[in-house]
């Protein structure tokens, strides 16, 4: 049977379900890496410059994990999805990059230039004809269902669900859930959502009784809105995960507000002193969670249950 593989990193939490939805439908197996691992990471960081961010480190490692189990590796290059903005280059590159740095490896990408996700038709079967026999008629066929798996997605995200819960189980009903505090944690997706990455942040906020807000439960136009409405010029194609999503929860009821980063991250470095001072106008205790291939979790346990004894206590005090 013909496979492909899906790295569980980057913009996996974005795209998952509309991406399997399309091979799917061609009768084409979507084979997704497991979960980042320490041994995952450490191959991953030996093929790239040690000043490469950690989620492209990350990455790496997914692609490695997927060599000779699949006929080759998707891997979209994502310039913008909105005029006038502009990607990350570590995006725009990807497939460069891992041509480069783990040669050998078959890969399958295409170029997405603005909010249309999917090349022409013709391009798509020019692409897929490298790897396997298509029939044009069924591509139209796979865009649509591709299109309809992450509307529907989309709408599981707003309702409360995160990403690897609405991936893991499409069919399931979500509700956000109630706690004593509410904590609003902005980033992108593939620092958010990587459990080893993060040290299972957002499962350890929740055990500590917090209510945990995510760029994915705000509308997009709601985020986008957020942004400007804090006196930026939308550049960065996902700045909105950070400022708008940060932003936006900063009008509503939570009790403090959490950035989770990646070290070497240039966009995201420029905008969290954005986030910092509308924070800081909205008297919202805040923290910054930078992470890299060293982070200890033992340090980082210390910092989340410190910072949110100090929300309890403050809390106490209104």
């Amino acid at each position: 049977m013909s496979r492909v593989g899906l790295p569980r990193a980057l913009l996996y939490y974005r795209y998952a379900p509309m991406w399997r939805a399309f091979f799917e439908t061609l009768g084409i197996e979507a084979v997704i890496s497991p979960p980042t691992t320490s041994e995952m990471l450490t191959r991953g960081a030996a093929r790239v410059v040690p000043e490469t961010c950690l989620p492209v480190k990350i990455y790496c490692g997914h692609v490695l994990s997927l060599v000779g189990r699949v006929d080759c590796v998707f891997i979209p290059s994502i310039h913008s999805l909105r005029p006038g903005t502009h990607n990350c280059a570590k995006l725009i590159g990807l497939p460069d990059l891992i041509a480069n740095v783990i040669p050998g490896v078959p890969l399958l990408t295409i170029d997405v230039e603005t909010e249309r996700l999917w090349p022409s038709l013709p391009q798509l079967a020019l692409l897929l004809g490298k790897y396997w026999r298509i029939n044009p008629l069924s591509l139209k066929r796979a865009v649509e269902r591709a299109q309809a798996a992450q509307h529907a997605y989309q709408n599981q995200l707003l309702q409360g669900a995160d990403p690897p819960q609405a991936i893991g189980a499409p069919d399931q009903g979500f509700a956000p859930t109630s706690a004593p505090l509410t904590v609003a944690v902005v980033g992108h997706p593939y620092n958010l959502y990587d459990d080893y990455a993060t040290h299972r942040l957002l499962a350890r906020l929740r055990a500590l009784g917090v209510c945990v807000h995510t760029p994915e439960g705000i509308h997009p136009s709601v985020r986008w809105a957020g942004v400007e409405e804090l006196g930026q010029v939308p550049y960065w194609t996902f700045e909105d995960e950070i400022v708008g999503a940060g932003g936006s929860l900063l009008h509503q009821a939570v009790d403090g507000l959490i950035s989770v980063s990646a070290f070497g991250c240039a966009p995201d470095s420029v905008m969290l002193s954005v986030l910092a001072q509308a924070a800081h106008r909205a008297n919202r205790p805040y923290m910054a969670l930078v992470l890299d291939e060293h982070s200890g979790e033992a340090g980082l346990i210390t910092r989340l249950e410190a910072f949110v004894d100090m929300l309890y206590r403050r809390k106490e005090k209104t």
